[in-house]
């Protein structure tokens, strides 16, 4: 089974814990991604709310030298992927692919320079906010719009190729990211959002969100968090086929993917434990009626295409 999600916190867990990639007690490992090939992650380091924002940047390196140090990694069994080649080498030879991601941009703090250093550690898209406001706007939780320095950040994400990426971010936020990706070279996401339409909870997409984000040639990524699949707060398998059902509505075959966000939710949907269980809903939504080819665009197909866009 092809493979290809767009989020994770896997790495910031493997460095909390002191683990390696292998075989490990979360949600994602090599053992239990074993039957994906390929397989495809964006693993974002996230920069944790009771951090400073320096203490956060600092502990971005951390977490990225503790995996780029990972046996797995060393021994090529594992590939970080900044660039075309090297992520079509390991598609081609089902060797695991992993690109660097933040998920909250106030490790920034308020200096540009910082933006470029994560360039060029192989960092290919941004989440820009994750809760409150910070020196790039306002997330989920506030009605705050961008600000100028946020503005200046996406700017230059768009000169230096870094996908933005609207997850976490206010309406207000995240309107004014996709005006400016219409007026320049900017790639924008949406990672890891479910559908207003489906859940009410502030941090899933509106309907005109989701559609804005297709116009622009860009996806978006099903979370596995349950308050964001279920107003109850509980939810299994069937209400994350309602968030992918409400956006292929839209006309969203081929923006829909996943991105399950494991390793950075506290719980997961009864009946999906950790990425082993993905196979689980595509049996599911094969037997409502999708087709494969349908199913493997939602799997793969259009995470791999995005993916691939944002790299060198």
């Amino acid at each position: 089974m092809k493979y290809a999600d767009m989020h994770c916190d896997t790495l910031t867990e493997l460095y909390l814990g002191g683990y390696f990639i292998k075989d490990t007690p979360l949600h994602i490992s090599l053992d239990k991604a074993d039957p994906f090939n390929p397989y495809i992650q964006v693993a974002a380091v996230w920069t944790d709310k009771a951090l400073s924002d320096d203490d956060a940047y600092e502990r971005f390196f951390k977490v990225t030298d503790h995996f780029r140090c990972d046996p797995s990694v060393r021994m090529g069994k594992v590939q970080l992927c900044h660039t075309k080649a090297k992520l079509d080498t390991a598609v081609a030879e089902g060797v695991p692919a992993f690109v660097l991601a933040v998920e909250g941009a106030r490790l920034l703090a308020g200096d540009i320079r910082r933006l470029y250093r994560l360039y060029d550690e192989g960092v290919r898209l941004i989440t820009l906010q994750w809760s409150d406001t910070d020196c790039i706007g306002g997330a989920w939780n506030t009605d705050a719009d961008i600000t100028d320095f946020g503005r200046l950040v996406l700017c230059e994400m768009a000169s230096l190729g870094i996908a933005a990426d609207i997850s976490h971010a206010s309406d207000s936020t995240a309107r004014e990211i996709l005006d400016i990706a219409d007026q320049c070279n900017l790639t924008v996401c949406a990672s890891h959002s479910n559908s207003r339409g489906v859940c009410s909870h502030m941090r899933n997409l509106t309907d005109e969100l989701f559609r804005r984000v297709k116009e622009h040639g860009g996806i978006v990524g099903i979370s596995m968090a349950p308050e964001h699949l279920s107003d109850s707060g509980k939810a299994d398998i069937t209400d994350i086929s309602r968030h992918i059902y409400n956006y292929l509505s839209l006309g969203g075959e081929d923006t829909v993917c996943l991105g399950c966000d494991f390793d950075g939710i506290k719980t997961t949907p009864m009946g999906i434990s950790g990425i082993g269980d993905i196979k689980y809903l595509w049996d599911m939504l094969l037997k409502d009626g999708i087709t494969e080819d349908t199913l493997t665009k939602l799997f793969f197909g259009n995470a791999h295409r995005f993916i691939r866009s944002i790299l060198d």
